[in-house]
C-alpha cells in the first residue's frame, strides 16, 4: 500500500510532503527531519491483520493531508 501526506513542523511551521509504504508488518515506522529545521518527525502506520484498516500517528508535526494510492 503507497499512501501521501502531509505534514506541518510544529517546530518551525513548513510543509513537507511525503509519499511512504506500508510493507507486509503490522506496524511501519518512518522518521525523517523537517527540511527547514531539522526538528524530527515520526510517521507511524499501524494494519490490521488483513490490512483492510490502517491508522497512521504523526508526532513532531500536524498531519495536513492523506491519500491512499
Amino acid at each position: 500500500m503507497k499512501f501521501n501526506v502531509s505534514v506541518c513542523c510544529d517546530k518551525c511551521a513548513c510543509t513537507t510532503h511525503c509519499q511512504l509504504a506500508l510493507f507486509n508488518r503490522p506496524q511501519q515506522p518512518w522518521t525523517f527531519r523537517c527540511a527547514a529545521c531539522g526538528a524530527q518527525i515520526d510517521i507511524t502506520m499501524a494494519a490490521n491483520a488483513d490490512h483492510s484498516k490502517v491508522v497512521t500517528k504523526v508526532q513532531g508535526a500536524s498531519k495536513l493531508h492523506e491519500r491512499w494510492l
